[in-house]
């Protein structure tokens, strides 16, 4: 509800709330029910419980008179059937002069939902009251269940696994391994092939060399926003949820101070995508931000995977020869499919196209006209006073005010329709050459692990051998900021604190909100025999993925259905693989999704219930890491992909950012402090608004120091085989890895080569050493500037607390010393 409850202040609700009810068929209760209005029994009569009903929406809560008159009435059990035990707590402190009776609980977190539910039944059982179980199973169906949790009850009961007569399995052929085999189902090891990653940081370009290994050094890429743009965030007349750092519960305020304002992000570094990757202008142009983010990280994911790009040229009509693109050969080309994820995908073309537009309208007009767009917004005014009033003000304010020409026409953008359709999978794929199945996924700020999810169910579907996973997002931007930000103010989740140290706080018992962030992912995913088969190592082996949707809320995550997914996915890693969670505990890094908002209902609470529940004991033996206090909240595009895939090459795990004060309710977790770790297993987490989570888990295969190949000469083999060139040399221009043209346009192209059935052995040409044979790059990265704090308000807490208070009071009605702070 918006307003105090059981006041005169929702007495306006009354009437609706009755026409509400009217429609709702009330019938008396076959067992005594007292109103804690009355500290009476409910009517009899059904027009009797509407008025009760109504009457409770503006009268106060008469539970001790509620209680007391219980134990006249002979009552001397007390059971709190909810959640915690504050009316248990009550009901002892209210009767405690009272000897002969007995206050339960049935369902309190710390204890745990089914060991209080046993307790319950026990002491009911020693007090002599009979636990009648006859048509509680959910079987048995009948009135105790409505049909959702019945539903539910059925299919935990179950067994796991359990065939279905007449379902699909049903149907199968006989011979099962003939039948995948003709549906093109691929059961090879799954292999991460190469990565690439977009960081935060405006002092430097946002595909820095080196900069993954900066996130696991634990270097802040968390800046200041400048005065100017918190100002813009101020104007969009907020009203703020404000959330209990004890409880979750919010409550809520009005913004009207820049100090409220959200004062840090990761906004992501320079891009050049003409200069750095060479597309050419006509295209960049008709690109969202997002989407040149995106193509990016995928180039440079293929040239880590040692994928080149060739020259294909096109035959005229006269026979000769004339450069067509750049593009990969075949058959990788048709074999390679492409996910592109991201949640906020178009936002910046969108903002920024109507910005210009509303620029282009109002700006270089009189001030006569200036004065007719004010006089037509504030024409709803009540009254001339304000109307004179809010002139004056805006004369003083805009004194300095020069209307004059606008510096450049406004035409409207001939590509906009392809910045705001989110196709960069498309682009990319075109950009490329890549001609399998493509795909823009938003699961919020799961999207990227769970684009990985469908890369994987792609190729074991047999849909394609390979897919290069793309995602970017940029809500930090100028244009976007000062809408994004203001959204994350009013829903409550973001922090306005002004020093980083006491911000970015993931996993600490102080954590109050996150801070938006910005950047790219380019993964390549792969059957590992295609890898293998053109002389190189993987990088890591993708051993699972899972995505699930709670249909729990837009905002919260269900703890108990995230616990319950990750424990079967443990349990099917163990089932395919043979492993033991206690035996890989200790070499397994959990990369955690924590986004250090309010403790209640975040992040942190699900995923260390989850860990617990999936690897029981040995959950302690996990190491935890997070990166999102050092690169911010980079929304769908999800970072951790391939910092964790980063982590196991290296062995090396970011310590948890700013961590001094330990929550107890997550106790009995390994938080990381960084450094060194022996790792072999990393498991990912994600979640995302709509009740979004996915998760992967991948194995160690290739560690930095070793050689990218695992067979130099077969991959200089696999090179001359699929470009053509029986001297093919490699070549990294614009970023990207290419087969260097050594053709002249109008000369016919060289024949491609024959397969190769013997790589190993061939040698007569000279070895070729591409760019990505050393795909590691270590680069000092340019130091961030230090964060300025902001101009002090002048304005003293105190001060603030009492004009907080009396703005209550006020709208209330409740007394000042009824109310803290």
């Amino acid at each position: 509800v918006s307003h105090a409850f059981h006041s005169e202040i929702v007495a306006p609700a009354m009437g609706p709330y009755r026409n509400f009810l009217q429609n709702i068929p009330i019938k008396p209760a076959d067992m005594k029910i007292l109103s804690n209005v009355t500290a009476d029994f409910f009517p009899t009569d059904p027009q009797g419980i509407y008025d009760m009903l109504i009457k409770q929406m503006t009268s106060p809560v008469e539970f001790i008179k509620q209680l007391e008159r219980m134990y006249a009435e002979g009552v001397r059990t007390f059971i709190e059937c909810g959640p915690k035990r504050v009316l248990s707590a009550f009901a002892t402190s209210t009767l405690k002069d009272k000897k002969d009776i007995t206050v339960l609980a049935s369902n309190h977190p710390k204890r745990g939902g089914i060991t209080e539910l046993n307790d319950l039944l026990a002491n009911m059982t020693a007090l002599g009251i009979p636990v009648n179980w006859d048509g509680k199973l959910p079987q048995n169906g009948g009135k105790f269940f409505n049909p959702y949790y019945q539903n539910w009850a059925l299919k935990a009961t179950a067994p796991a696994y359990a065939p279905v007569s007449g379902g699909p399995a049903a149907a199968l052929p006989a011979d099962k391994a003939s039948f995948a085999e003709k549906m093109g189902f691929n059961f090879n090891p799954m292999a991460v092939s190469g990565i690439a990653g977009g960081t935060p940081g405006t002092w430097d370009k946002l595909f820095r060399e080196g900069n993954l290994d900066e996130i696991l050094a634990g270097k802040n890429m968390i800046e200041p926003i400048p005065g100017e743009w918190r100002a813009r965030q101020i104007d969009k007349n907020i009203i703020r949820v404000v959330k209990s750092p004890i409880t979750g519960a919010g409550t809520i305020e009005k913004i009207d101070s820049v100090d409220q304002a959200i004062k840090l992000s990761a906004r992501r570094g320079s891009l050049d995508i003409e200069a750095e990757f060479g597309l050419p202008h006509t295209v960049a142009k008709a690109l969202d931000s997002t989407f040149k983010m995106a193509i990016g990280a995928g180039v440079l994911a293929l040239k880590d995977a040692g994928l080149p790009l060739i020259h294909y040229y096109k035959k005229t009509t006269t026979g000769s020869y004339l450069p067509l693109k750049w593009a990969l050969p075949e058959p990788v080309a048709s074999e390679t499919g492409v996910v592109f994820a991201s949640a906020f995908p178009v936002t910046e073309s969108l903002l920024k196209e109507v910005t210009h537009y509303f620029n282009h309208k109002y700006s270089g007009k009189t001030a006569e006209q200036l004065w007719e767009v004010y006089h037509r917004i504030v024409d709803k005014l009540p009254t001339e006073a304000d109307k004179a009033g809010l002139r004056a003000w805006l004369q003083k304010e805009f004194a300095g005010y020069q209307p004059g020409e606008g510096k450049d026409p406004y035409s409207f953008s001939q590509n906009f329709l392809l910045k705001v359709i989110p196709i960069a999978d498309s682009q990319f794929a075109q950009w490329v050459g890549a001609k399998g199945p493509t795909i823009h996924v938003s699961a919020a700020c799961a999207s990227t692990t769970q684009a990985v999810h469908i890369a994987e169910s792609w190729i074991r579907a047999g849909k394609c051998k390979r897919v290069v996973v793309i995602a970017a997002d940029d809500i930090t931007s100028e244009h976007v900021q000062e809408w994004t930000m203001p959204g994350f103010l009013a829903s409550g989740t973001a922090t306005t604190k002004e020093n980083v140290s006491e911000a970015a706080l993931p996993f600490d018992r102080r954590r109050h909100g996150l801070i938006v962030g910005a950047g790219a992912v380019g993964m390549v995913i792969e059957d590992e025999t295609l890898t293998r088969a053109r002389g190189m190592k993987p990088l890591a082996r993708l051993l699972l993925s899972e995505c699930a949707n709670s249909a729990f809320h837009v905002t919260r995550l269900d703890t108990d259905h995230v616990a319950s997914v990750m424990e079967n996915f443990i349990k099917k890693v163990e089932r395919v693989y043979g492993l033991k969670k206690e035996e890989i505990a200790p070499y397994t890094m959990f990369m955690s999704h924590e986004t250090y908002t309010p403790a209640r209902g975040g992040s942190a609470a699900a995923e260390v219930k989850a860990l617990r529940q999936a690897f029981g004991p040995s959950a302690d033996k996990v190491v935890v890491s997070n990166v999102k206090g050092f690169t911010g909240h980079t929304m769908g595009a999800g970072l951790e992909d391939v910092v964790a895939v980063r982590a196991l090459n290296t062995g090396i795990i970011p310590p948890i950012a700013n961590y001094k004060e330990a929550d107890p309710e997550l106790a009995g977790i390994n938080l990381s402090k960084g450094g060194h770790y022996d790792l072999k297993y990393a498991l990912r987490f994600a979640a995302g608004f709509g009740s979004h989570m996915a998760m992967s888990m991948t194995e160690r295969v290739w560690k930095a120091g070793e050689s990218r190949y695992e067979d130099q000469a077969r991959y200089n083999a696999w090179i001359r085989e699929v470009s053509g060139d029986p001297a093919a040399e490699l070549e990294v221009v614009f970023n990207t890895l290419r087969v260097k043209d050594k053709k002249t346009a109008g000369k016919p192209p060289a024949l491609p080569a024959a397969p190769v059935k013997e790589p190993v052995g061939v040698a007569a040409a000279p070895a070729a050493k591409p760019a990505a044979a050393a795909p590691q790059h270590y680069a000092e990265p340019k130091p961030a500037p230090a964060p300025r704090p902001a101009a002090p308000s002048g304005l003293s807490e105190e001060s603030v607390k009492e004009a907080v208070l009396a703005m209550i009071t006020e709208k209330t009605g409740y007394p000042k010393d009824m109310l803290e702070l």
